[in-house]
């Protein structure tokens, strides 16, 4: 399944800041692999963050929609070193992540078109 992750960080202690490298990433999730397992090892590998709880999600995210609220991904919590008054310290984040699924554009024939 092609899917398309955004991740975002906060701190609720507002003392940290950290920023995802991981934007409209898509990618290909294997079949054999659950989305959690998934969403760690590619937030682990590109974010250099490390999970808590077993990379158990905390929660779910919702947005509203005309239609009403429906799910738009997880929220788990991490951690990682970070630079806080040029020493290095562990920061405690929630990484909201955003799962979309992508599929390719049937493009209809026109025999107009070259």
């Amino acid at each position: 399944m092609k899917i398309m992750l955004n991740v975002s960080y906060t701190d609720e202690t507002n003392k940290h800041w950290m920023e995802s490298g991981i934007k409209n990433h898509v990618t290909e999730k294997p079949e054999k692999e659950s989305i959690h397992e998934y969403i760690r090892r590619i937030i682990e590998t590109i974010d250099y963050v490390e999970f808590s709880y077993n990379g158990k999600p905390q929660g779910l995210i919702y947005v509203d929609r005309a239609e009403g609220s429906v799910q738009d991904g997880y929220h788990y919590r991490v951690k990682a070193d970070v630079m806080n008054n040029y020493k290095w310290t562990k920061g405690y984040f929630t990484a909201w992540v955003s799962v979309y699924q992508v599929t390719d554009y049937s493009f209809p024939h026109d025999p107009n078109l070259v």
